[in-house]
């Protein structure tokens, strides 16, 4: 080939291919045979790139600010999740401790600025954060393993991504019950029996336990959220059975060991505590239906490291980190095909029914809720 000829044949082929790869040469302006000149004569040269490439990962900031529970939660997630998010990819996660509700209000107050990523959320500060509009939606573009909780627990709207769930159903003293030589309690109406007259415990609807067995009581007897006068109803029946009703649960798990309450609505994670300390406490799932009471975690509006928060709220999701969820960290897993340790199952796992809540609802009529349930209940 003549040296002239073939210099100006390459510079040809090689600006061809530049433009194409930039976009600036369309399509149907370079001909099949002309795509694939100027691509061997490139990779002769040892410069041949790609005639297409794959969207690029947004890179992830060097850290991220997560705001969750503390205690046993915050030892289990570190555990569970964080160390291996940092691990793979190469994000520091600075890790603040708090109620959600305490969380919530620092986020509000920061709107303009926040130095949060990414907080922990019970269903109310899910409702709440999302009508002060400081949470971002959180959509299977953003978060691809959202596509992956099962179905049976149907989170709502505007509530950020499910990563697990508290499991509100029936406990009760079972060297109590030995003794006296009783089944097992099978659902919530057990609770009515009069056998347990003044030794049936409670939680008050200050606490989300107490909020769920309300929504319980409405659900089985014909009601619901936007019905609640059947809940209240059937509650208020239940009142001779009362020992008392509690506002924090190391009160109720007390009266449990002392005897005093031989049977109540409880939260399965306090529960299987107990029952791990070697005492004679444990749950079962109502037959009527468990209480799924969902914990989220929202992506902050404005969040100062937005990929890497999208990237951890996705890990949560990952089959890996659903796995631990109940042996470290105390929740139900989310993601369906997680197999859950057997002597754990009943406490984690949902196996049957799980009522429908609309939490949502629940929480906009709360306020009203709380002064009925002073007259009615509690009065």
């Amino acid at each position: 080939m003549n040296s002239k000829i073939g210099n100006a044949t390459l510079r040809q082929a090689t600006a061809v291919a530049l433009l194409a790869l930039a976009g600036i040469v369309c399509d149907s302006q370079i001909s099949s045979a002309d795509t694939l000149r100027p691509l061997t004569l490139l990779a002769q040269a040892g410069t041949a790139r790609p005639a297409t490439a794959a969207a690029p990962t947004p890179k992830l900031e060097e850290s991220m600010v997560f705001a969750g529970l503390g205690g046993t939660v915050q030892n289990g997630l570190q555990k569970c999740a964080i160390d291996g998010f940092q691990k793979k990819y190469n994000v520091r996660v600075e890790y603040l401790p708090a109620q959600p509700s305490q969380t919530l209000a620092k986020v509000v107050a920061q709107r303009s600025r926040p130095t949060i990523d990414v907080m922990w959320s019970s269903n109310a500060e899910a409702y709440r954060g999302f009508k002060a509009g400081v949470f971002v939606p959180i959509t299977p573009k953003l978060v691809p393993n959202l596509v992956n909780i099962d179905p049976k627990f149907k989170p709502q709207p505007n509530t950020g991504a499910m990563i697990g769930t508290g499991l509100y159903g029936i406990g009760y003293n079972t060297k109590v019950f030995k003794e006296k030589g009783w089944a097992a309690p099978v659902g919530w109406k057990d609770l009515w029996d009069p056998k347990f007259k003044g030794h049936v415990g409670i939680y008050s609807i200050t606490v989300p336990v107490g909020q769920g067995t309300l929504a319980a009581a409405a659900l089985i007897n014909g009601g619901s959220v936007a019905n609640i006068d059947p809940g209240f109803a059937s509650l208020a029946k239940l009142k001779p059975n009362l020992y008392t009703i509690f506002s924090t649960a190391p009160q109720f798990d007390t009266a449990f060991l002392d005897e005093h309450v031989w049977i109540g609505a409880v939260n399965a994670a306090r529960m299987v505590d107990q029952k791990q300390l070697g005492n004679p406490i444990s749950f079962i799932q109502p037959e009527e239906g468990v209480v799924a009471s969902n914990i989220h975690l929202e992506i902050i509006k404005d969040a100062p490291h937005p990929s890497a928060a999208a990237a951890f709220v996705d890990w949560m999701l990952s089959k890996e980190v659903q796995a631990c969820m109940p042996t470290e960290v105390g929740y139900s897993p989310v993601v369906g095909g997680i197999s859950v340790p057997r002597d754990l199952e009943v406490f984690y796992a949902a196996k049957g029914k799980v009522l429908s809540i609309d939490w949502d609802g629940m929480q906009e009529r709360l306020a009203d809720w709380i002064k009925r349930w002073n007259k009615e209940i509690e009065g």
